[in-house]
C-alpha cells in the first residue's frame, strides 16, 4: 500500500511539473486581416491591419500583439516565424493621417519622421511576451526587415 501511495505521488508531481512547462501552441499559421472597402483611401484600410494566428486545420484564430496597435492609426502586421515556431515576427506600423492625405493627393508615399514609423517585434508564442528588437538604440524610424536566417540542415 505504500508503494502504491508513493507512486501516485509521484506521477502526481511529475504531471504538476509538466502542466507549467510551456509548450509552441501549433502548428499555426500567421497572416494579417485588414479591411479593403473602407472610404477614405489607403491609410482608412490600412489602420485596420492585425497581425492573426491560426491552427492549420482553421480553427482557433486569434490576434497576437495587440498592445502594439495602442493609437488609431497605428497598426500591426504579420511578418514571420523563428525557425522552431516559438517567436512570431510581427511589424507595428504608424502614420500621421495628414502625411496619409498628402500622400493620396501625390500619389507617392512620404516615409519622414515624424509621419511614418514602422518597427519590427518579436513575441513569444508560448507567454505572448513582446519584445521590440528595433528600438533599441534607434537610428531610424522606418524599422522593417527583421527576419530569421533559415538553418542550413533544413533546407
Amino acid at each position: 500500500m505504500k508503494r502504491l501511495l508513493w507512486f501516485c505521488l509521484l506521477v502526481l508531481a511529475s504531471s504538476a511539473v509538466r502542466a507549467v512547462e510551456p509548450s509552441i501552441p501549433g502548428p499555426l499559421i500567421g497572416y494579417t486581416e485588414l479591411q479593403t472597402n473602407l472610404p477614405g483611401g489607403r491609410h482608412a484600410n490600412v489602420r485596420t491591419m492585425r497581425a492573426v494566428v491560426v491552427s492549420t486545420s482553421g480553427s482557433g484564430g486569434k490576434r497576437i500583439a495587440e498592445e502594439l496597435a495602442d493609437e488609431p492609426n497605428a497598426w500591426t502586421q504579420f511578418a514571420g516565424w523563428s525557425p522552431d515556431g516559438r517567436e512570431a515576427i510581427v511589424s507595428r506600423g504608424w502614420q500621421d493621417p495628414e502625411n496619409a492625405k498628402w500622400e493620396e493627393e501625390h500619389k507617392t508615399f512620404r516615409m519622414e519622421p515624424g509621419k511614418w514609423s514602422l518597427d519590427s517585434c518579436l513575441i513569444e508564442m508560448t507567454t505572448g511576451k513582446l519584445a521590440n528588437v528595433t528600438a533599441v538604440e534607434r537610428v531610424s524610424h522606418y524599422n522593417g526587415g527583421l527576419f530569421f536566417m533559415p538553418i542550413e540542415k533544413r533546407l
